[in-house]
């Protein structure tokens, strides 16, 4: 196991929000989605970008302005707990999904995904949960940039 997984404890609104700033833009299949309605108990598998660990991470010259940074993708695992109602709002059927944003909107949270689709929970109390790497993907992801031709 990478010694740079996260391994996030959420006990409030502040660390919910920082777990799902780690999530932005990851891929989440509804298919891994397990909920226990009796438990109070939501999980998630998420595809995610993994930044965390710079020597993952490789820069390429590409043509003769790009770089190309090639980087790995991990698995993660979303588990919440202790929520008296949740709602999935799936407009599109698509399947797979892209995290965009969890937003507090009165007494409940919103987790919204790009292709219309949002999930909405609201806390006994406050968020609880957790967010921790499980594995390294065999897949890449990458991204360009221009290069500074002009910097010696």
């Amino acid at each position: 196991m990478n010694s740079k997984f996260v391994q996030l404890e959420i006990r409030d609104h502040d660390s919910l929000m920082k777990a799902c700033d780690l999530l932005h833009d990851a891929r989440c299949d509804v298919s891994t989605i397990a909920l226990d309605r009796s438990a109070g108990s939501w999980t998630a598998l998420f595809r995610r970008e993994f930044f965390e660990d710079p020597e993952l991470m490789q820069a390429e010259p590409r043509l003769f302005i790009l770089t190309k940074h090639t980087f790995p993708l991990v698995s993660s695992q979303l588990t919440l707990h202790d929520f008296t109602s949740y709602e999935i709002e799936d407009r599109s059927h698509i399947g797979t999904y892209m995290f965009n944003e969890c937003r507090l909107i009165g007494d409940t949270y919103h987790l919204w995904f790009c292709e219309d689709m949002r999930i909405i929970l609201r806390f006994r109390d406050k968020p609880h949960g957790e967010l921790r790497d499980l594995n390294l993907l065999g897949e890449k992801g990458s991204f360009f940039t221009f290069r500074n031709l002009f910097k010696r």
